[in-house]
Formats: C-alpha cells, structure tokens, sequence
C-alpha cells in the first residue's frame, strides 16, 4: 500500500478545461499539481524577499546620504 506520509489531503476546485489540459501533459495529476503549488511558493518567497532586499537597501542609502549621520 502506498503511504504519503506528511502530507494532507486537500479539496480543490479546478476547472474542467484546465484539468483536461493538465491531463493531456502528464499522466500524474497529482504531482504535477503539487509541483505547481511549490513553484507558486518558492515565486512568492523570492517576490517577500526582493521587496525586503529593495527596501534595506532604500534604508541604507537614505542613510548614507543623510549629512547630520543620524539613522533616518
């Protein structure tokens, strides 16, 4: 019997022409489902950390210029 420990199931809704596309592509819904919901998360975590890295590096440049030396 196959196990897939660690994972919980979940109900989706999809529509009908998109599962039919997703079944013309791969013969493993499931996974190919799962690989997409990975991928959507690993583009959100980089988007979180560019806006982070775009706003420390908004922060020290205000810093450099600020003449009195003073955190703004």
């Amino acid at each position: 019997m196959h196990s897939d420990s660690g994972k919980q199931q979940v109900v989706i809704k999809i529509e009908a022409e998109l599962l039919e596309r997703l079944d013309r592509l791969t013969g493993d819904r499931n996974q190919a489902i799962e690989s997409a919901i990975r991928l959507w998360c690993d583009q959100q975590s980089n988007n979180v950390g560019k806006i982070l890295q775009r706003s420390a590096q908004v922060h020290q440049q205000r810093h450099d210029n600020d003449e009195t030396g003073w955190l703004v």
